[in-house]
């Protein structure tokens, strides 16, 4: 779509509140599309009606209603809604798995909407800015005089790429870095309950109390996510400050991944992929008791409400870090 013609159409003060109010509601953030302008208020003025009737088309990670994000959306979209009436709001969401390819499809086709989900997990956020999916932000910041200190500051930095703002927060999470834990199953097996003092080491001598025939007593998660967490245990980063380097082959990185590999080969504390795979993943094998551990990242807790249920006492702490009073 024409910018130019996009911003001539809606006035860029009303498309700034459009987007941001519905984002402000990152792991995950809302980003102004190529073909559209988001923002808000910076809170010290009253908003300014518009009196032409507008709407705005919002793109969003789907999934099944009643989730997290859906019911996010459901609750503060028509809040929104009530406080500027002359805005409509059309939701359209795309299941986690079709969400790329679903916003490629319709940016490369012109009908793009005006505001979407993004995030910084899976340098999603990074790919839409490359492919000029979607636009900065900071010259309607600028001209606001938005308030960016409201948001954690790790958030803001996460939504930037080559200096430049392409989202606000919605929401946040630690990433990778709870220990979800049967805490039936942990006591036992005389293993005691994991807890912020934990270290790896205590840690993994408690899971081989606990790993005994089927049973495993944890799972570390494979994904990109637990490599940087694991190598920040250690005390490193996977990227250089400007976000340009790789730093995969430091002393860090190689330890937390060492670490990983010898949960699994070593210490025999985590079920192989062909175990995980004959009980369709790990998530089953922790609902039906037969993984004392996973860790994961704050949804899990989902998980753990709609179906474990009462089945076994269960509950989460800080993953144990490599020595007490490390990261």
């Amino acid at each position: 779509m024409n910018q130019e013609r996009a911003t001539s159409t809606w006035s860029r003060r009303r498309l700034m509140r459009a987007g941001a109010a519905l984002a402000a509601g990152a792991a995950g953030g809302a980003a102004l599309t190529a073909c559209g302008a988001t923002g808000t208020s910076s809170g010290s003025e009253a908003p300014k009606q518009s009196a032409a009737p507008a709407t705005v088309r919002f793109h969003s990670r789907g999934g099944a209603p009643g989730s997290q994000e859906i019911s996010l959306y459901d609750e503060q979209m028509p809040k929104f809604q009530e406080k500027y009436p002359n805005i409509k709001v059309v939701h359209e969401g795309f299941t986690g798995e079709d969400y790329t390819q679903k916003i490629t499809v319709l940016s490369a086709g012109g009908t793009l909407g005006d505001a979407m989900w993004t995030a910084v997990g899976g340098g999603v956020v990074y790919y839409f800015a490359v492919q000029k999916v979607i636009q900065p932000l900071d010259q309607f910041v600028a001209k606001e005089k938005f308030d960016l200190s409201q948001y954690y500051k790790g958030c803001i930095d996460g939504l930037k790429r080559e200096g430049k703002l392409f989202g606000l927060p919605f929401k946040s999470h630690p990433g990778v870095s709870i220990l979800f834990y049967n805490q039936t199953l942990f006591e036992g097996k005389g293993a005691g309950v994991p807890d912020k003092t934990w270290t790896l080491d205590k840690f993994v001598d408690a899971s081989k109390k606990v790993t005994s025939g089927d049973v495993y007593a944890y799972f570390p998660d494979t994904s990109q996510k637990t490599v940087l967490t694991f190598t920040r245990a250690f005390g490193g980063e996977v990227l250089d400050p400007e976000g340009k380097k790789s730093l995969l082959n430091s002393p860090a990185a190689v330890q937390g991944i060492t670490w990983m590999y010898e949960a699994f080969q070593k210490h025999k504390i985590a079920p192989p992929p062909s175990v995980a795979n004959a009980a369709n993943g790990t998530t089953n094998m922790f609902v039906g008791s037969k993984l004392g551990s996973i860790k994961a990242g704050t949804s899990f807790q989902i998980t753990g409400q709609q179906q474990v249920k009462d089945a076994f006492k269960w509950f989460a702490s800080l993953h144990p870090r490599t020595r007490r009073g490390s990261g």
